[in-house]
């Protein structure tokens, strides 16, 4: 009978933790409020540098590699950019190698989606904010940029400006200096598996793209790695930023 007991007893204690392990985890409260309070202090700080900054130029190279069974190959291209605000973007071309066809397929539908997504509509929709995104802070990590904030981030509408991922945010200046994920939404029927990583670099107030690795199977077996490569960036108008 006590041997009936107690192993009724652990069914009464073990069931109630089976059933709490198969819920979905929620964030304490006090945890959520410090996802809050990040979002808010990030969308603050983007906000801040945004307008701030009324233009500035760098360069870039691109470089795209492929293989497959069948082929394999390498295309280049060095591009100047010249950003004002609100929304421009102007490329061009300083010099390029490999075949034409790669070149207008993946560097010119590079540049096609920068100059998009550079627009007001879809920095609205892209934004790292609590209305675009669903974030869970995963914990704190030291990286060449400073002391980052890690959240894993994921789309509440997926578009082709969202992304699932993680990212990690720079603890004194409320910064994104790193995106490691996947696009939300693929750029084309005959891409999939895309991947990136991108990190910032600080340039004045300033937080602007280092250097992005993206990954992609394409059509005829083909895996493709996309590199950019930032170069040297120089502003041009700007106003002192406040904190």
């Amino acid at each position: 009978m006590i041997h009936l007991r107690s192993k009724a007893l652990m069914l009464c204690l073990l069931i109630p933790l089976a059933l709490q392990k198969a819920r979905p985890q929620l964030l304490p409260a006090d945890r959520q409020s410090e996802v809050e309070q990040i979002a808010h202090r990030l969308a603050e700080m983007t906000e801040k540098r945004k307008a701030a900054l009324t233009s500035y130029e760098s360069r870039r190279v691109m470089t795209v590699t492929y293989q497959g069974a069948l082929s394999q190959g390498e295309a280049t291209e060095t591009v100047a950019m010249t950003f004002t605000a609100p929304a421009t973007k102007q490329f061009t071309i300083l010099s390029a190698t490999g075949a034409q066809i790669i070149r207008d397929s993946v560097f010119q539908r590079a540049l096609t989606a920068e100059q998009t997504a550079a627009g007001a509509a879809a920095q609205k929709a892209s934004a790292l904010t609590l209305e675009n995104y669903t974030m869970v802070l995963v914990g704190r990590e030291q990286l060449p940029a400073g002391t980052c904030l890690v959240l894993d981030v994921t789309p509440k509408v997926a578009s082709e400006f969202t992304y699932a991922g993680r990212v990690w945010v720079n603890m004194t200046d409320y910064a994104v200096v790193r995106i490691q994920g996947k696009p939300a939404v693929n750029p084309s029927p005959w891409i999939t598996e895309g991947e990136f990583t991108t990190d910032f670099q600080k340039v004045g107030d300033f937080y602007f793209p280092l250097k992005t690795v993206s990954s992609s199977n394409l059509p005829l077996g083909l895996r493709a790695q996309l590199t950019i490569q930032y170069g040297s960036y120089h502003i041009l108008g700007a106003t002192p930023l406040r904190k």
